[in-house]
């Protein structure tokens, strides 16, 4: 009967706990060193292959499906400097959605974390052979910077959540 007791216990779901300022920093960081890891290996193999890297690859594509008067207001607010916030405001996306990976997968939502670092494979994916002077092996830097961050975010997941 004690058996019984415990087993149903065990399976009350467990109050809400908000996380502390650790567990969003060790959130973000794994996050962050998936991200850095993925995008690395990108890197190496876009130079490899003498493509252009993930990074830079979405940046071209959004120019591309850019209105012509939004491309103009760029330009003439940034000037010279537009490709760099453009490329920036990229940076900045990938960043935030590392974080947002990073911390579901140390809350033990680690298949929500990997879709999400797949969405960006596959949006990598995308630009890079949709956009304007694509070639063939535009599609291999972003596959295998994604699957490389995602086997670094769920190492590091199971390395702090034990």
């Amino acid at each position: 009967m004690t058996d019984t007791a415990a087993t149903e216990a065990d399976r009350e779901p467990r109050p809400h706990r908000r996380p502390r300022p650790a567990d969003r920093l060790a959130g973000a960081a794994t996050g962050l060193l998936a991200l850095g890891a993925g995008l690395a290996v990108a890197s190496f193999t876009a130079a490899v292959a003498d493509v252009d890297g993930p990074v830079v690859a979405v940046g071209n594509r959004v120019v591309d499906g850019a209105p012509r008067w939004l491309k103009e207001w760029a330009i003439d607010t940034f000037g010279t400097a537009d490709k760099t916030v453009l490329l920036a405001g990229v940076w900045l996306v990938l960043a935030a959605a590392a974080v947002a990976a990073g911390r579901a997968a140390l809350r033990r939502r680690l298949g929500p974390a990997l879709v999400g670092v797949a969405v960006a494979g596959v949006l990598g994916v995308v630009a890079a052979v949709t956009r304007t002077g694509s070639r063939g092996a535009d599609w291999l830097p972003p596959t295998l910077g994604s699957l490389v961050a995602a086997g670094v975010l769920a190492t590091l997941a199971r390395a702090w959540t034990g």
